[in-house]
Parts: structure tokens; sequence; C-alpha cells
């Protein structure tokens, strides 16, 4: 054997020795009670979507009065009464098509909320503008951790405390 041989051999001895790590289950943020989460990829949203949320952050009142928004409730009973309110107006109908239904995946409840127009992005962020202006305007409130997550073409809302978990 010369000396490139033999280096070779070591180096195929080693390789079998050494055992190959394990694929980790990537687990996103934890989001905490009382929290929104936003899971929906990247890019840019919409100017209409990037308004709303300046108008969550600045004045939320003034956003509940332009979705028509009186009341709330707290969790996901909470988002289906926001939900309802704003989808009697003609550009929320017209922009996600107005469908929430109620689904389950490993125990968990949550509610599927179909895009039209918006598309399931801008969607989710829009959505999220809302529950961050109505909280802020003291109308929702939670006590589990709630998250917003795009699947498919469709919007999700449920409850888990690791971002991005919906099977």
């Amino acid at each position: 054997m010369n000396e490139q041989q033999i280096r070779q051999y070591i180096q195929r001895i080693l390789v079998e020795g050494e055992e190959e790590p394990k694929p980790k289950k990537k687990v996103g943020k934890k989001i905490k009670v009382g929290e929104i989460g936003l899971s929906v990829g990247g890019g840019g949203f919409t100017k209409v979507v990037a308004d709303a949320g300046a108008l969550a952050k600045s004045n939320p009142k003034q956003l509940m009065t332009n979705l028509e928004i009186k009341g709330g409730g707290k969790g996901l009973d909470g988002v289906v009464k926001i939900w309802k309110q704003a989808m009697k107006q003609d550009t929320m109908n017209k922009a996600y098509g107005g469908g929430v239904s109620t689904i389950s995946s490993g125990g968990r409840k949550g509610l599927k909320i179909s895009t039209d127009q918006i598309g399931p992005r801008n969607g989710a962020k829009f959505l999220h503008h809302t529950l961050m202006g109505a909280k802020s305007a003291g109308l929702f409130s939670s006590d589990t951790p709630l998250q917003i997550q795009v699947v498919g073409d469709g919007v999700i809302v449920h409850t888990g405390e690791n971002k991005g978990d919906w099977q």
C-alpha cells in the first residue's frame, strides 16, 4: 500500500465510526399567553395591508370604526365575533370571500378563513392587524397564545405555543 491508499483507508474508517446526526425537528418561536403570532413566510405586503397596520398601531379605535367592529370577545370565539362584524362590509366580503369554518388537527381546534381576492399572505397579515387593533381598542383578549398561519390557500387561526406549528 502506498501512502495515498493508507490515508483513504483511514478516512473510511473514521467516517464509518461517525454517526449521522439526526435531523432536529424545527420548533418555531414560543408565543406567550395573550400574544398573537403570525406565520406567513417572506415577502412584502400590499399598501392597503400596510396602511391597516399603521392604523392598528396609531389609532386602533378608528380601524375598528372603519371595519364596523363594535364588540369582540376572548380567544377563538372573539376572533369569530370580530370576523363576522368585519365581513358585513362589502369590501371585506369580496377580499376574503366570507368563509370561516371550525377545523381540528392533533386535538387542537382552529378556524379556517378563506381568502379570495386578498390572497393568503395579505389576508393573514390584515387579519393580524385587525386583531391587534381590536386588542389595543379593548375589544379582544386571549388567555391562550393565538396564531395566524398561512396554510395552503387559506388562513388558519389556532391556539399553540410554537410559531407555525399547525399540522
